[in-house]
């Protein structure tokens, strides 16, 4: 194995994967689950809000299995994502993983003991997550916007009682009508 080089820039990665995003590319976002990236840079330049974000550079084909250092072989992930991707000599199936991740399901997945406290019904909790797998940050976020005035964050950060307690609401407010 030879020396490695350096790794491009995130600016470079989203402009090798901008015809394969499927999303604006001023709000930048994990490459596979659609998990929001937060950026301390504020400016009207999308190269410099990806290049702060809170996203890491990933291998798509890794060093160690022969993977170049070229912006076409990496991909910025969530912290959590990064952790679960595939290590492997494929790049189809590393594609096939990431299109197959949605930050929305994975974080209700993880909360799903709170879906009990708001339905206890389990034929209303697959109806809710047949709902809910479907939906977008874009949804989401809009969503978030309509109802800003119900539900708020703890700290930085929205608990997963409030999310679910907020879903289920708007769910049931969409399913009645």
């Amino acid at each position: 194995m030879g020396k490695r080089s350096s790794s491009p820039s995130k600016a470079a990665i989203v402009d090798a994967w901008k015809d394969w995003l499927e999303w604006d590319l001023d709000e930048p976002r994990c490459f596979a689950c659609d998990k929001p990236a937060y950026s301390d840079y504020r400016g009207n330049n999308y190269r410099k809000r990806w290049e702060q974000a809170h996203l890491e550079k990933a291998h798509i084909i890794p060093h160690a299995l022969s993977g170049p250092n070229t912006p076409d072989n990496y991909f910025l992930l969530c912290s959590e994502c990064h952790r679960l991707a595939p290590t492997t000599a494929y790049r189809e199936d590393f594609l096939k993983w990431a299109k197959a991740q949605n930050y929305i399901t994975r974080r209700l997945e993880t909360i799903r003991s709170e879906l009990n406290t708001f339905l206890s019904d389990p034929k209303e909790q697959e109806q809710f997550f047949k709902w809910s797998s479907h939906l977008s940050y874009d949804d989401l976020k809009d969503m978030l916007s309509k109802h800003k005035d119900l539900f708020t964050t703890h700290g930085s950060s929205m608990p997963a009682s409030t999310f679910v307690a907020m879903l289920v609401r708007i769910w049931r407010e969409q399913t009645a009508s």
